[in-house]
């Protein structure tokens, strides 16, 4: 049976307490983060690692990222003296002082204490220090690192409420602690130091643009194929039940382009959803999210709705989502890094 809280139950500190103990005993729980809920065991467990590739049905080949309290206990997580040879001290440090904790993950080489199947059997590890008061809370009550990926089904869009965690974990784990909503919605920038120039090998909640003010060049190509070192980089990823195509190109031309989609699509009973920037009511769509148009910048607002809007069409049972593109700069890097990953690079040019 999966408990499931929050911090409105009266009870709510000795829940919290079970959590931790439940992770010092080799369990598996679900937790809120700023960017998506996690999937939490303790990262120098191998046993209680393994249950988490097995819960989620998640290819073994793939890293984990370690979260950690503060900064300080990062060298618990890296193996210092090569770090110091690659002179990624200071790096680390104007990184930490940044972004943490934040929304930016690391790959340093590791320390020998970090399990084989964290990594996925290489030689670095990464990690994190999250920007959330319960995922801070578990890391200081239980004094572990928690490795954690995201609290879903392998390859379904990441959870960004309890009840995303709840509708693929139900039943499969302890606790899911419920937090509310993710604020970011996406997941951590992951950024590999021990390349140079340092390369983001995962776009997310820390732009390029931000990263570059900090330490200067940095890299990203957005067709980057080799070794995988971060999550997010191999199989699919963020994929609804519905088939998700992007539309890309000038507003009137992106919303002809869906009206006839949308038309084709009903003459063969599918249902249609649409995510857009503007309001257009001549589009007949089964189900419609406008993105712009809010107070909060239109990125940002983005980014935190787009895998629950992609959730939401599943529970209505939509057919095809339509996905207006927005410009690959700043959040939106991220933002269409996702989008292409959950279309499989289904991208109408207009």
């Amino acid at each position: 049976m999966t408990i499931i809280f929050s911090e409105k139950d009266v009870n709510y500190p000795e829940l919290l307490s079970d959590v931790v103990k439940t992770l010092k005993n080799g369990g598996v729980v679900a937790f809120p983060t700023e960017t998506v809920y996690g999937l939490g065991a303790n990262a120098l467990d191998p046993v209680a690692v393994d249950k988490i590739f097995e819960i989620k049905g998640r290819p073994n080949d793939n890293p984990i990222i370690v979260h950690i309290e503060s900064v300080k206990y990062i060298t618990n997580i890296i193996n210092v003296e090569k770090v110091n040879k690659l002179r990624l001290d200071e790096t680390i440090r104007k990184l930490g002082n940044m972004f943490w904790p934040g929304p930016l993950t690391l790959i340093l080489p590791k320390n020998r204490n970090i399990p084989s199947n964290v990594t996925a059997n290489l030689e670095t590890v990464a990690v994190r220090v999250p920007n959330h008061k319960i995922a801070l809370d578990l890391l200081r009550m239980s004094e572990i690192p928690i490795a954690a990926p995201s609290a879903n089904i392998s390859g379904l869009p990441s959870p960004t409420t309890a009840q995303d965690v709840i509708e693929d974990l139900n039943g499969k784990i302890s606790y899911i602690i419920d937090g509310g909503s993710c604020k970011i919605g996406i997941e951590s920038t992951v950024l590999d130091l021990t390349e140079k120039p340092p390369k983001i090998l995962r776009p997310g909640g820390v732009t390029l643009e931000q990263i570059k003010i900090i330490i200067g060049r940095v890299e990203y190509d957005d067709s980057l194929v080799e070794k995988v070192k971060s999550p997010g980089m191999k199989y699919v990823h963020y994929s609804p039940k519905a088939i998700v195509k992007i539309i890309q190109g000038s507003d009137p031309k992106i919303y002809y382009k869906m009206n006839e989609l949308i038309s084709e699509y009903h003459k063969q009973m599918k249902k249609v959803g649409i995510i857009i920037s503007k309001k257009q009511n001549d589009l007949n769509a089964d189900y419609i999210h406008v993105f712009g148009d809010k107070e909060k910048n239109e990125l940002e607002y983005l980014a935190s709705i787009i895998f629950h809007e992609f959730r939401e069409m599943d529970r209505r049972n939509v057919d095809i989502v339509l996905v207006e593109a927005v410009e690959k700069r700043g959040l939106g890097t991220a933002i269409m890094n996702r989008l292409k990953k959950s279309s499989r690079n289904k991208i109408i040019q207009v």
